[in-house]
């Protein structure tokens, strides 16, 4: 079974968090980022965090450039900012970024010569603080990182995307679609809907109902997925808790957009392709070499030296580590056993056995080699001792892969492996039920043995178990001491009983009454009656064994299980156990044979063995029962077969072919030490190729990664060039269109560019270009320009003045200081702006007006102008003599503070002029602010303002 460690829960309630997306891109991504987060609306949902491959040494432009295609607020991350919603967060350049409760930290980039990953660095943090509310996406890049943080991600329930062929350089993706845990694959606009759609998703709420009571009906459905998964597959996944299942399956769910679990239930019934990737999400394994170092610290420091002491050339140190995944834990046991056997230096061994119900994933863990990015957890050493490079892979040695079987198998209904001094399962057992992981419990003490040692993962223990002693309660490493220890010569006990899988794709077993009710029973019967018996199938496979069979087997040597008859009998056994199992499967008779001799010395003895057909009506195949006895067995009758011996000539035959294997022995034995020979001066000269290599490897990792690096700089630039390239053709078509003279001078006074609006007041060629401005010639009149873009340098104020030329136009004169984007001065911006036409209405206006003076100044009645508010705008000079008014301004005072006696019977009189009415009166009383009264004749007419609405009152009046 993989492994699947529990998943991180963040301290936030489920519902009150946001999905936090991180995205992961390299080389190429610019262009992906940009069309992943075009038209990416506004939710409220998600925050986005943006992971690249950026160089130290340079500024990164990848928030302005990202900000023109959406709406959402980017911003370069800053340490402890906290993650809000609509928000697009970018690492900075020299640093790698992570996340905890929901907050962004910052911590420094390690170095080229280390193997900086900062896409797995935050996706793992991803994964343990947002559990199943974080999502990891993969663009564009080269290389392998974000592979072992999709792995994370996915462990924790997020969902995994990836970029598809669309990708410019497609080797993180790639990488990561390997893996087999990617939910998705599209291009970068389509995984922005995909998301939209994930998270817009209801949920079924399965998972809270999980962690209760599933209803009958959602058993009864459960049950028909798992069948499905069976009968596809041929793996049972009834024994895992309904919460992991569950949890699982809404999320396939989740991205299918599938709200009723029947109609998705059908779906897996009917898809293949659905049914394997549902498949491969509860097969999650989450691995690298060393993974978690703090265990294997242990097992180097606490327990491999008690085994290596106990281990002699006869008694090999036996490792099995069920749920290997792809081989990571397996292969780093070895490692740590190999290097204890060096240091022992004595006749000693070992094998690991590493077994899974993945066939994929034993066939990939069988290779042995695997992305550099799983790599971070092994020293440089033992990169150099145990694996080989191969561009950015790393392939197992043999020296390690030949102690490594790897065979599927599954631990929950194979038999397990007996005679094991050590076994690693590691966070596996937390999601099976509790009888479940009984039987496991079982298995294990089996294989175990008393003194043999047990490590499991960070979440389990042996809790009720008190078999189990822990050597380190911290590292979960235990030893495995019964209350009874057995005698010598006391066999091991059965086995827990084992339930076969279905034949496919896993091999045939034989199967006794399988399923049946007294399963138990009739195998302790047969176990206890029988004596020591192998079930073996056409092909020669051991498909069954029964009792105490270790007197006539041998361990299987090699790293591919081989369960050949002829390889796990012993050799004195293998031919006649071979003869008669084909003879009895081919004549369908029992066949005896008697005095086969095994073993030397004191432990020389004669073994006897009885063959007989069996058929099996389950797997529907012709078997044959091998008994092993010491003891001759009973007579057979006639019908029964008949026994063999071998013959005197056949003896002496045997020894001549064994003097003439004897001489070729020899021969060979010279041969081989002269190959030897040529061999030590062919690997004396390999390693001096070997060091070369690793330099070579060395040199070629750095400027790997500074390839990637300036690939993502070259990228920003070229974007930024598309824009100044853009910007440029906007400012030459506006100079070219504006007709405003514009002229731009560098600091030293020299010509940078201009309008061709210039040339009309300015004697200057495209040519002039870089001329200081003191050798122009231009039109205006008294006017010295390079005296005045002095001033505005010196005084860094802006100047305008209204100059002429000498053909009498006007301009207005501008000059200002040229600033750059840091708001340095770097020169000058003069503009000539004609205002001639302006100049001349401006003159005529004064005339008109000066016209307009004189004759309300000499006109014979007195003119007062009044606004809406009744507030004095101007009064003729007649006006001051008649209202007798001292010299003071009038303007800006109200009519009626000039006159308070008046305002009850004017005021209605100006408000009915104000709505446009004319009024008249040829004598009327006045009482001037003196108390003096006169007689006056006057008139009342509105005044009009441009736009013919009502400005104001005219008064017009004259004495009587």
């Amino acid at each position: 079974m993989a492994e699947i460690p529990l998943e991180a829960t963040a301290g936030i309630p489920l519902d009150d968090r946001l999905y936090v997306v991180g995205v992961g891109a390299s080389a190429g991504g610019l262009q992906a980022l940009e069309a992943f987060f075009e038209d990416m609306p506004v939710t409220g949902k998600i925050t986005f965090v943006v992971v690249q491959h950026l160089s130290p040494d340079h500024e990164s432009y990848m928030p302005y450039l990202l900000s023109k295609y959406t709406d959402l607020t980017v911003s370069q991350a800053g340490d402890g900012n906290r993650l809000e919603a609509d928000h697009i967060y970018l690492i900075p350049p020299g640093k790698n970024l992570t996340t905890t409760d929901g907050t962004l930290f910052l911590s420094d980039y390690i170095g080229r010569r280390g193997q900086n990953l900062p896409i797995d660095i935050f996706f793992e943090s991803l994964a343990r603080d947002q559990g199943d509310r974080a999502v990891g996406i993969i663009l564009s890049g080269t290389g392998s990182d974000g592979t072992i943080g999709v792995r994370a991600i996915k462990e924790a329930g997020g969902v995994a995307l990836a970029q598809d062929e669309s990708a410019k350089f497609d080797g993180m993706p790639r990488s990561a679609i390997q893996t087999k845990l990617i939910d998705l694959i599209a291009a970068p606009g389509a995984l922005r809907e995909i998301l939209l759609q994930y998270i817009s998703f209801p949920g079924l709420g399965l998972q809270k109902a999980a962690e209760q009571a599933l209803s009958s009906e959602s058993e009864m459905l459960l049950q028909r997925l798992f069948t499905a998964i069976r009968n596809r597959c041929g793996v049972d996944f009834a024994a895992y808790k309904p919460s992991t299942i569950v949890r699982r399956i809404e999320r396939r769910m989740s991205l299918r957009q599938i709200e009723d679990l029947a109609s998705y239930v059908s779906l897996v019934e009917t898809d293949e392709d659905e049914c394997d990737l549902l498949y491969q999400d509860f097969l999650i394994g989450v691995t690298r070499f060393f993974r978690d170092d703090f265990p294997f610290r242990v097992l180097q420091t606490d327990v491999i030296p008690k085994l290596i002491k106990q281990a002699n050339a006869n008694r090999p140190i036996r490792a099995w580590v069920p749920g290997c995944s792809t081989g990571e834990d397996a292969y780093s046991i070895a490692i740590l056993l190999y290097e204890a056997m060096e240091e022992a230096k004595g006749p000693v061994d070992f094998k690991v056995f590493a077994t899974d119900i993945d066939g994929v994933a034993i066939e990939t863990a069988s290779v042995g080699r695997y992305p550099d990015s799983l790599m971070v957890d092994v020293s440089r050493e033992r990169q150099k001792r145990f694996f080989i490079k191969t561009g950015r892979s790393y392939e197992v040695t043999r020296k390690i892969r030949s102690r490594v079987v790897f065979a599927q198998h599954d631990m929950l209904k194979d038999p397990p492996f007996s005679r094991i001094d050590l076994v690693s399962c590691r966070n596996a057992l937390i999601y099976l039920k509790p009888d479940w992981q009984r039987r496991v419990f079982e298995a294990f003490q089996f294989s175990l043995g008393s003194g043999g040692y047990l490590l499991l993962g960070t979440s389990e223990s042996v809790a009720g178990r008190p078999d189990f002693r822990a050597v380190d309660a911290k590292a979960k490493v235990y030893e495995y001491a019964p209350a009874g220890p057995k005698s010598a010569s006391e066999p091991d006990p059965p086995a827990p009983a084992a339930y076969q899988r279905p034949s496919r794709p896993a091999p045939r077993r034989f199967a006794l009454a399988e399923g049946r009710t007294g399963e138990s029973a009739l195998r302790a019967i047969v176990e206890h009656l029988l004596p020591p018996s192998l079930v073996i199938d056409a092909d020669g496979t051991l498909v069954h064994a029964f009792g105490d069979v270790r007197a006539y087997m041998r361990p299987p040597t090699g790293y591919r299980l081989d369960l050949n008859v002829t390889k796990v009998v012993r050799e004195e056994l293998a031919l006649t156990v071979s003869a008669a199992v084909r003879r009895t499967l081919d004549e369908n008779d029992t066949v005896i044979y008697r005095g086969i001799v095994i073993g030397t010395g004191d432990d020389r003895r004669a073994v006897s063995l009885r063959s007989t057909p069996l058929w099996d009506p389950v797997a529907r195949q012709r078997l044959a029962v091998v008994a092993l006895s010491s003891a001759d067995p009973p007579e057979p009758s006639e019908d029964e077969g008949e026994t063999f011996q071998i013959t005197a000539s056949a003896q002496r035959h045997i020894a001549t072919l064994e003097r003439e294997l004897q001489q070729t022995r020899e021969s060979l034995q010279t041969t081989i030490e002269e190959l030897e020979t040529t061999n030590e001066e062919l690997q004396s000269t390999n390693e001096e190729l070997l060091a070369a290599n690793e330099e070579l490897q060395s040199t070629n990792e750095e400027l790997q990664s500074v390839n990637e690096e300036l690939l993502t700089v070259n990228g920003e630039y070229q974007e930024k060039i598309r824009e100044l390239t853009a910007l440029n053709d906007d400012v030459n078509n506006i100079m070219r269109s504006t007709e405003v003279g514009i002229v731009l001078l560098d600091q030293e006074r020299r010509l940078r560019k201009f309008t061709p609006a210039t040339q009309a007041v300015v004697n200057v060629l495209e040519s002039d270009i870089g001329r200081p401005l003191a050798h122009l010639t231009h039109q205006f009149v008294g006017v010295d320009l390079a005296g005045l873009v002095d001033q505005v340098i010196q005084t860094l104020s802006p100047l305008e003045r209204q100059i002429q030329t000498n053909e009498n136009r006007t301009y207005v004169l501008r000059i200002m200081p040229y600033r750059t984007h840091t708001l340095q001065v770097e020169g000058v911006v003069m503009t000539f702006i004609e205002v001639t036409a302006l100049e001349q209405a401006r003159q005529a206006a004064e005339q008109a007006e000066a016209k307009i003076y004189q004759f309300v100044e000499h006109a014979p009645a007195a003119l007062l102008m009044l606004d809406d508010e009744f507030e004095c705008l101007h009064a003729s000079r007649q006006w001051y003599d008649l209202f007798k008014v001292d010299g003071a301004d009038v303007t800006g005072r109200s009519f009626f503070d000039l006159f308070p006696e008046a305002e009850q019977a004017w005021k209605p009189r100006l408000e009915r002029a104000l709505s446009g009415t004319i009024e008249s009166a040829e004598s009327d009383p006045f009482l001037l602010s003196d108390g003096q009264r006169i007689d006056l004749r006057w008139e009342l007419r509105p005044w009009f303002e441009e736009d013919l609405d009502v400005g104001g009152v005219m008064l017009f009046a004259s004495s009587q």
